[in-house]
């Protein structure tokens, strides 16, 4: 059997060896140790195989809208598809937005209280804004 030396293709070294030393770690059974690692391989295979389709979706994705937008350019639409591309490619919300929003959701009296995700936002908005002097 032959196998490819491309990167894309084959784990990493660290973790061939991580793999390896896990199954010489197992205790007694020979055989399932190895089992295990053929099924760590193929868990990885598919692991790596998903990420290569999204990445050639986004590309797609990119290409088309690219494509869209030079079209409407093309045919005088350019306020048209400067908006296309903001419509579909949406900033994430700042810091700020994102407080609020979460302040706003427990202020009804039926609601949550703030769990840490939400409390560390906060914080890092408060942080972001200037000390009063």
């Amino acid at each position: 059997m032959t196998f490819s030396s491309s990167p894309s293709v084959l784990p990493s070294e660290e973790l061939l060896d991580a793999w390896i030393d896990t199954v010489y770690a197992s205790v007694g059974y020979y055989r399932s140790g190895f089992r295990w690692l053929a099924t760590m391989a193929a868990q990885w295979g598919e692991t790596q195989a998903k990420a290569d389709i999204k990445r050639q979706l986004q590309e797609a994705v990119n290409q088309e809208l690219e494509a869209c937008c030079e079209w409407m350019s093309v045919h005088g639409y350019h306020c048209g598809s400067e908006r296309m591309r903001n419509d579909r490619r949406p900033k994430p919300l700042s810091l700020k937005k994102q407080a609020i929003a979460l302040i706003d959701s427990c202020a009804d009296p039926d609601g949550d209280y703030l769990d840490d995700n939400a409390l560390t936002t906060i914080r890092r908005a408060l942080e972001q804004l200037p000390d009063e002097q």
